[in-house]
C-alpha cells in the first residue's frame, strides 16, 4: 500500500527565497512550462493557472500568448509578458528523470506439506485446513518507476530579479492530470507560505 500511495507523490526537496525581496505579493503571473511536448506544457500551465486563480492571483498560461512549441526569441517572451500585464513570471523546467527500483522482500511461512486429502496427514479437520490456508509464500517483488525532478523559479518582472526557486521530485504515477495537480499545489503552497502570492 505504501508503494501504491507513493506512485503519485511529489515533494519539495529544496527551496530558496531572496531575502532582499521586500515587494508585495505578486498579483499577475505569467506561467511558463518548458517542455518539448506541447500537450504536457498546456496541461501543466492550465493547472498552475487554475490553482493560482483559486488563490486570487490573476494568472495566464504562456501558450495563450506564445502558441509556438519550443524555444522562442527573447523579443517574443518580452512581448508576451507585456501583453499579459504580468508582475511575475513562473517558469518550470525539467532537470532530470531517474529510473528507480524498489524491492519488497518476500516471506515464507512453510510448515505444512501441500497436498490433497487426509492421506497427506494435514487437513484431518476443518481448523487444520483453515490454519494451513494461512501458510503462504510470497516471493520478492520488484517495482521500477521514474522520479522526475523539476526546477521552478518565480521572477519579479518589475524588479527584474529571481525571488524564489524550488526543486521538486515527483514519483511518476499513472494519471498525468492528478500527478500535476499535486505538484502544482505543492509549489503554490510554498509560494503562499513565503507571502510571494
Amino acid at each position: 500500500m505504501a508503494l501504491l500511495s507513493a506512485c503519485a507523490s511529489s515533494s519539495l526537496v529544496g527551496s530558496w527565497r531572496d531575502p532582499s525581496y521586500q515587494g508585495p505579493p505578486l498579483q499577475e503571473i505569467l506561467v511558463m512550462g518548458v517542455s518539448k511536448d506541447g500537450a504536457t506544457r498546456r496541461i501543466f500551465e492550465d493547472q498552475f493557472v487554475a490553482q493560482l486563480r483559486a488563490r486570487g492571483v490573476q494568472a495566464v498560461s504562456s501558450y495563450t500568448r506564445i502558441p509556438e512549441d519550443g524555444q522562442v526569441p527573447e523579443e517574443t517572451v518580452d512581448e508576451a509578458m507585456r501583453d499579459s500585464g504580468a508582475d511575475g513570471v513562473i517558469i518550470t523546467r525539467l532537470v532530470r528523470v531517474e529510473q528507480e527500483t524498489a524491492v519488497m522482500p518476500g516471506f515464507s511461512q512453510t510448515s505444512v506439506t501441500p497436498g490433497f486429502g487426509p492421506s497427506r496427514g494435514v487437513h484431518r479437520d476443518f481448523y487444520g485446513f483453515y490454519r494451513s490456508a494461512w501458510t503462504t509464500h510470497q516471493p520478492p517483488t520488484v517495482h521500477r518507476f521514474q522520479v522526475v525532478t523539476l526546477e521552478t523559479n518565480l521572477w519579479s518582472v518589475d524588479e527584474g530579479q529571481l525571488v524564489w526557486s524550488g526543486l521538486t521530485q515527483t514519483t511518476e504515477g499513472s494519471n498525468l492530470n492528478r500527478d500535476m495537480d499535486g505538484l502544482v499545489k505543492l509549489i503554490t503552497d510554498a509560494l503562499a507560505r513565503e507571502k510571494l502570492i
